[in-house]
C-alpha cells in the first residue's frame, strides 16, 4: 500500500511538471501574441498565428541544426551502456552462484537500435511512417 502510494506520488509529480512546463510555454506565447498585435497592428489572431509560425520555425530549425549531434551523442550513449552491460555480465559470470541466473544472451548491442530509430525519426520521409 505504501509503495503504492509512493509509485503514484512519483507518477504525480512528474505529470504535474509537464502540466507546469506546458502552462509556461502556453503563457510564453499568449503574451508574445498580443504584443505583436499592438506593434504592428494586425489583430490579435494573426498575431498569434506568426508567434506560433516563429515558435515552430525555432523549434524545427534547432532540430534540424543540432539534430545530427544529439543523435551522435546517444549513439555514443548506448554504446557506453552496451560496453557497461557486457561488463557487468562478466563480472557477474566469475560467481558461481550468480551464473546460474544469468542468460548466455551473448553480446548486447543497443547503440544499432538506437541509431536506427533516432535516423528513422529524424530523416524519415512522411510516407514511410
Amino acid at each position: 500500500m505504501i509503495i503504492a502510494a509512493i509509485a503514484a506520488l512519483a507518477y504525480a509529480i512528474s505529470l504535474l511538471l509537464l502540466v507546469f512546463a506546458g502552462v509556461l510555454l502556453a503563457v510564453m506565447l499568449r503574451a508574445a501574441g498580443p504584443w505583436l498585435a499592438e506593434r504592428s497592428r494586425l489583430s490579435t489572431k494573426w498575431s498569434m498565428a506568426i508567434v506560433l509560425a516563429a515558435f515552430a520555425g525555432i523549434l524545427l530549425g534547432t532540430l534540424w541544426m543540432f539534430g545530427v549531434q544529439i543523435a551522435n551523442q546517444a549513439d555514443q550513449l548506448f554504446s557506453a551502456v552496451s560496453q557497461a552491460f557486457a561488463g557487468l555480465q562478466q563480472k557477474v559470470r566469475e560467481y558461481r552462484v550468480a551464473g546460474l541466473f544469468i542468460s548466455d544472451a551473448g553480446h548486447v548491442n543497443l547503440g544499432a537500435p538506437a541509431k536506427a530509430a533516432a535516423s528513422g525519426l529524424l530523416w524519415s520521409s512522411p510516407r514511410s511512417c
